[in-house]
């Protein structure tokens, strides 16, 4: 904070340690986020824990977030958040990191991302390999087969319910419950499901979804012989430690 004070002045800092007080274990974003993550998701149309927060404190004196930003770009809503462009760039960086877009609408996504400043809700023992291993365990306990190497080519429908699965090769897999895809909204409705089995009003808004907006992120990998010393360490020795390190400009446009 006293970083932030001399980098960005009383108010930024003010409004940083407001949001990690609000996000620190046992902090009400941070339960909120918890219980998000943790619980399967609720009913259709029904709010998440985290939504049901948010509402809540969008009515409380000193709420750090306007509800007209649901109407403006990340981008807007940073710099209405952030005194100092330095700040607003940190965030808008911070945003595209999670393949967010900041040039469209939708800024209170931006409140989300408070929810994982600086912050791990969870680390799986061995990494995130291992919650794969747990899935397939599970998966295979309760009955269930997988095939690796096999593309499917339809979702088999019959009197409108998909019955199973037919793979490039021919076979076909009944499935005993129900079909689950993972896959995007336009390959499931137009490839393996067909317009002929969807209502126009679905056809039309699956083809509506853009398709063509650069999201990805691109980035570099340096083998060094030694770590970086940074100018900034100068002021701030700490950076030398810091496990990742944003190189960019005093201009958010620039992004």
């Amino acid at each position: 904070l006293k970083e932030l004070v001399r980098f960005s002045g009383e108010k930024d800092a003010e409004t940083f340690q407001k949001l990690m007080e609000l996000n620190k274990p046992g902090g009400e974003i941070w339960n909120a986020v918890v219980e998000h993550t943790f619980n399967l998701p609720p009913q259709p149309g029904k709010p998440t824990s985290l939504f049901k927060w948010f509402d809540g404190y969008q009515s409380r004196p000193g709420c750090l977030v306007d509800r007209r930003w649901a109407a403006l770009s990340v981008y807007q809503a940073a710099n209405e958040l952030w005194e100092h462009k330095g700040l607003v760039w940190m965030f808008l960086r911070w945003v595209l990191a999670t393949g967010t877009l900041i040039d469209q609408a939708g800024g209170l996504s931006l409140m989300l991302l408070f929810a994982g400043m600086g912050r791990d809700y969870a680390f799986a023992v061995g990494g995130t390999h291992s919650i794969a291993h747990a899935c397939q365990r599970i998966f295979v306990e309760n009955g269930g087969k997988f095939f690796t190497n096999s593309e499917v080519d339809k979702i088999i429908i019959e009197n409108g319910e998909a019955k199973g699965i037919r793979l490039l090769d021919g076979s076909e897999l009944e499935a005993k419950k129900l079909v689950i895809s993972g896959i995007d909204p336009y390959q499931l409705c137009f490839r393996f499901v067909g317009k002929e089995h969807l209502s126009p009003k679905i056809v039309k808004k699956v083809e509506n979804l853009q398709r063509t907006v650069g999201g990805t992120i691109n980035w570099y990998t340096f083998a060094m012989h030694d770590l970086p010393k940074y100018k900034a360490a100068d002021y701030n020795p700490d950076i030398n430690d810091a496990h990742w390190i944003c190189l960019g400009d005093r201009n958010p446009e620039f992004l």
